[in-house]
């Protein structure tokens, strides 16, 4: 028997989960396809971070609802420097941050949470038995499920690399994020809740 939806979505991290969630309120039949099960994906432990700016992380907030809380620090300054001894530049305004840098593991809690809790969205460990007007492939780069159903796409090699990483720092860094644009590169270091902190 064949379960019909108006759109499926194929991969549940934190992009196909997302737009899961921002999809539920149209009134439409979603199913989210994700091979692991829900226990797994919150539980995973998973250290990486988003920064988010103010709109995209009010905008986040509000489709989960104020009862679902995102753990992240407040990005209350920045610090700008050209190169290693350039001018620099800080941003900051009373009253306002730039941005707030979350930890994925918390977003995604309470993306999982909202789904589970609205029950819109069914979740399925395989999209067999199941067809869609419309099949959104969110699970990842090397997408699995494109590879399988043969559709023509295109790949663009950027021929460039970003590293991140989670750092434990002796202190805080007080909402001040710190960023150095080199020849290079630019190179950041963003704050998180505690003594942590997301270089990349």
């Amino acid at each position: 028997m064949q379960h019909q939806f108006d759109i499926m979505i194929v991969g549940g991290g934190l992009v196909g989960s997302f737009l899961a969630v921002a999809l539920s309120s149209l009134n439409i039949k979603i199913a989210l396809i994700e091979k692991k099960s829900v226990n797994e994906i919150i539980s995973f432990k998973d250290e990486r971070a988003i920064a988010l700016s103010f709109d995209n992380f009010r905008y986040i907030q509000n489709l989960l609802g104020h009862q679902n809380q995102i753990e992240g620090e407040k990005i209350l300054k920045i610090v700008t420097q050209e190169g290693v001894h350039g001018p620099c530049i800080n941003f900051e305004e009373e009253n306002l941050f730039f941005g707030v840098n979350v930890f994925n593991q918390s977003l995604k809690m309470q993306i999982y949470k909202k789904l589970l809790s609205d029950g819109i969205v069914k979740i399925f460990s395989t999209e067999n038995g199941l067809s869609s007007k419309l099949i959104v492939a969110a699970d990842g780069k090397n997408s699995s499920f494109i590879s399988r159903v043969n559709q023509k796409h295109i790949n663009i090699d950027y021929k460039q690399n970003a590293f991140a990483a989670t750092l434990s720092l002796e202190k805080s860094l007080s909402g001040v994020a710190y960023e150095r644009f080199l020849k290079t590169g630019p190179i950041a270091l963003l704050p998180l809740p505690g003594n942590k902190a997301s270089l990349i």
